[in-house]
């Protein structure tokens, strides 16, 4: 979720803002093409977790809401992203985002109502792949504008306009079946048979003669 003003923010070459009720996107001028941020916290994404679909969520501003800009949507390639300032805004992370890039062109839009990105599963995948990615990490949404045309803009509720309108980040994931517990072992002692001794042999009496049946010589 976003939890600050600075966690999304519009910047092109001449103007960086953060604390405006709205953030732009596509394109100001010839040569000043917007690059909006929008920073998540607390992503409960596992490392290596599989990302099966991924949108941004924006919610469209009472104002520039027919345009259809030309859109680029990436993310931020680090770890643990930080929050957006003016030294350290969407456009300067432009040398620092993921391969994967998916393109947007968006509908015109109803004030008030949501719009939302393609599936941008490819681009968290990215991220969520790194070797210092940590579920509960910070992770940062980039979208580029991507065409000459001029004025082409397009307003979205930010965080300091309405917190409950801001961006958002809607993931599908799958992580796995949780392995199954290790056996555990417990030792048994080993014990000693103690022998049983050999039963005592029972003494036989000696027969006792009667001295009357003795054999005597007759003579």
């Amino acid at each position: 979720v976003i939890t600050a003003g600075t966690d999304d923010a519009s910047e092109h070459v001449s103007n960086y803002v953060d604390n405006a009720s709205y953030v732009y996107l596509g394109r100001h001028t010839v040569s000043d093409g917007y690059y909006f941020g929008a920073r998540f916290n607390n992503v409960n994404i596992p490392n290596g977790a599989t990302v099966n679909s991924a949108y941004l969520v924006l919610t469209q501003h009472d104002t520039y809401n027919t345009n259809q800009p030309v859109l680029l949507v990436a993310a931020h390639d680090t770890d643990n992203s930080p929050t957006f300032s003016s030294s350290n805004g969407p456009l300067d992370r432009g040398n620092q985002l993921t391969s994967a890039q998916v393109a947007w062109t968006p509908s015109a839009g109803t004030p008030g109502v949501e719009f939302q990105s393609p599936n941008i599963a490819s681009v968290l995948q990215e991220v969520v792949n790194r070797a210092g990615w940590v579920s509960g990490n910070s992770l940062s949404v980039i979208v580029k504008d991507n065409e000459a045309a001029v004025d082409h803009r397009r307003r979205a509720w930010a965080y300091d306009g309405d917190p409950a309108l801001a961006p958002r980040l809607v993931a599908d994931i799958e992580t796995g079946p949780t392995p199954p517990p290790t056996p555990t072992v417990t030792p048994t002692p080993f014990g000693f048979k103690t022998p049983t001794p050999p039963p005592t042999a029972t003494p036989v009496p000696t027969a006792t003669l009667d001295p009357s049946s003795r054999y005597r010589d007759a003579t």
